[in-house]
C-alpha cells in the first residue's frame, strides 16, 4: 500500500496584501455605549495590584461604578486641566516601558498593537485591552511606570 503525502485543498488562493477590515459603524456605536469592565485577564504579579492599599482599591472601584453611567466617547473626552487631550487613551505597545513590553509575552497578550489607558486620577491609571464596548483590565499603575511621560 503507498502512502501519498497529503495536502489541503483550497477553494480560492489567498489575496496578497489584503488586510482585515474593521467595522466603523460598531467602533463609533460602542464609542456611544457604556463600558464592561472584564477581570479575566487582570495580571496579579503584574504591575502595581500589590501595592495598592484597601483604601485605593475602593477608591478604584468607585471610579470605576462611576463611569459605569458614562459613555466610552464622554470617558475619552474628559481632560485634566488647561491640556486641550483626553487622559484615557490608547498608547502604542512600543510606548511602553520595556518590562512592559516583555511581561505582555510572558502573559500571552503581545498579540495586540496597543494598551488602553484610562485615566483614574491624578497619574492613576488602569492598563487593558479595549475591544468595543469592554475593556479588560491587565494592570494597575499609581505614577506612569508603564508609560513614563
Amino acid at each position: 500500500m503507498s502512502k501519498k503525502a497529503k495536502h489541503p485543498k483550497y477553494s480560492k488562493s489567498p489575496v496578497a496584501g489584503k488586510t482585515a477590515r474593521v467595522d466603523s459603524k460598531a467602533v463609533e456605536n460602542s464609542q456611544e455605549q457604556c463600558p464592561v469592565w472584564k477581570f479575566s485577564i487582570l495580571d496579579i504579579d503584574g504591575f502595581g495590584w500589590k501595592k495598592l492599599t484597601f483604601v485605593k482599591a475602593d477608591e478604584i472601584l468607585k471610579k470605576l461604578k462611576c463611569f459605569e453611567g458614562m459613555r466610552w466617547s464622554q470617558i475619552c473626552m474628559q481632560t485634566h486641566g488647561s491640556r486641550n487631550r483626553s487622559n484615557s487613551h490608547n498608547i502604542k505597545k512600543e510606548k511602553l516601558c520595556k518590562e512592559a513590553q516583555k511581561r505582555l509575552q510572558e502573559i500571552n497578550q503581545d498579540d495586540v498593537d496597543e494598551l488602553f489607558s484610562l485615566r483614574c486620577g491624578g497619574t492613576e491609571r488602569l492598563f487593558g485591552i479595549r475591544q468595543g464596548t469592554e475593556f479588560r483590565i491587565l494592570w494597575y499603575d499609581a505614577d506612569h511606570e508603564i508609560c513614563p511621560v
